[in-house]
């Protein structure tokens, strides 16, 4: 087998290049979809951690200003568990996006890589190497 011909197959030692770059193809579209949405999970999140804290701030004013009898230390309470809750929560996606990044970058090395291997070399064409021999 003569080097032109090595670069014309999409088979090196029993590997399908073409396989493997459309596996990382739909690889890197699925994580391009999939990225917006954990970033909007995220988003309301924080939105949502900013909303209990404003919530139980309020219900402290009012347990203070009232003195009614109602127990709100049990529901501020609850929405100190629920904002704890949802800190873990974002704390993991936020981890999990991290690793989405790095997987990511390292699928777009590994196909820049791959695309070089499948081009061939402009300094080594089969025709150059035939016009010098004859000289």
């Amino acid at each position: 087998m003569s080097f032109a011909i090595a670069y014309r197959e999409p088979y090196v030692k029993g590997l399908n290049l073409e396989a493997v770059d459309l596996v990382y193809t739909l690889s890197v579209t699925e994580a391009n979809y999939k990225l917006p949405r954990t970033f909007k999970q995220q988003i309301s999140q924080v939105e949502l951690k900013q909303q209990i804290e404003s919530l139980s701030d309020e219900l402290k004013k009012i347990s203070e200003v009232q003195q009614c009898p109602l127990e709100l230390d049990l529901y501020v309470r609850k929405l100190l568990n629920a904002k704890l809750k949802i800190t873990v929560v974002s704390n993991i996606l936020q981890t999990a996006q991290e690793r989405l990044n790095k997987v990511h970058q390292m699928i777009a090395r590994e196909s820049a890589r791959r695309k070089t291997l499948l081009e061939p070399s402009p300094s080594c064409s089969p025709l150059e190497v035939s016009h010098t021999s004859i000289q």
